[in-house]
């Protein structure tokens, strides 16, 4: 059965458009069996999502973030890269390490977008499930396309 694990709702500024009850009830509707949830950079939707777990018992929520992934995230500088880098919690221990690292990248990260290091990401790696977005927006993605350009 297909779950999607990328999912924005109306707490991604900018980005996501539905509420939490219409992307469950749609869920529902499908027939999904699991749904993810990862909003940019925070968790303002997971307690929404948390309550209407009672109420919809045969879709088992998965919780993430997408985060925007930096080589360091103590550099000012305007122009320096970001990728982004969804984290879904595997267990509850993965769930507060993705509370841990949104309060890092906000309080320690942040310039113009809240950002995380692969470095502070790692010791939280057993607890959750990394997956990288398309070719273009990641960082393994684009350097491996930026070498596969110069040998051709």
């Amino acid at each position: 059965m297909y779950s999607s694990l990328h999912n924005h709702s109306m707490y991604s500024l900018l980005d996501g458009y539905a509420t939490p009850e219409e992307y469950i009830e749609r869920a529902k509707e499908i027939g999904l069996t699991a749904f993810c949830i990862t909003e940019h950079a925070n968790a303002y939707s997971w307690c929404y999502f948390d309550k209407l777990k009672k109420d919809y018992p045969e879709i088992k929520m998965l919780y993430g973030v997408e985060f925007y992934e930096c080589f360091d995230r103590n550099q000012k500088d305007k122009d320096s890269k970001y990728f982004h880098l969804i984290a879904i919690a595997s267990n509850e221990r993965g769930r507060i390490a993705l509370n841990e690292l949104i309060t890092l990248s906000e309080l320690h990260g942040k310039y113009y977008r809240p950002r995380v290091t692969i470095q502070d990401i790692a010791p939280y790696a057993n607890d959750l499930i990394i997956k990288w977005r398309g070719k273009e927006e990641n960082r393994w993605g684009n350097t491996l396309g930026q070498k596969n350009k110069k040998s051709i």
